[in-house]
């Protein structure tokens, strides 16, 4: 693998915070994935400041009802994860596991 392929993570938008909690909610991260091109794709940072266990998925603010623990993908507390966000999103979406709170903080950037 060349190297030059593996890019670090740069921020491109302001970082959002989430009050994640036992319901699904969509938070919007400002508006879309790159900022004066919401059609391209991006990356965001993900950090979980809770205790409990998240979950997240990346959309429009009409799929909240979609989110569940089975049809998200998880972010332990404490942990940071880099997700590929789709052209075109818009919200993100979380649901906190049976136990816990989740503060996230989603910062919308390109890189890993």
């Amino acid at each position: 693998m060349n190297p030059t392929d593996v890019r670090p993570f740069v921020a491109t938008g302001n970082t959002v915070t989430v009050a994640a909690t036992g319901s699904s909610a969509a938070t919007l991260l400002v508006s879309g994935p790159r900022a004066g091109n919401p059609e391209m794709p991006a990356t965001c940072r993900v950090v979980n400041g809770g205790t409990g266990l998240a979950f997240v998925k990346f959309g429009s603010s009409t799929d909240v009802a979609a989110i569940t623990n089975d049809t998200s993908v998880p972010v332990p507390a404490g942990n940071t994860e880099v997700f590929w966000v789709p052209a075109g999103t818009t919200h993100i979406i979380s649901i906190v596991g049976a136990a816990g709170t989740a503060t996230l903080y989603a910062t919308l950037g390109q890189g890993i």
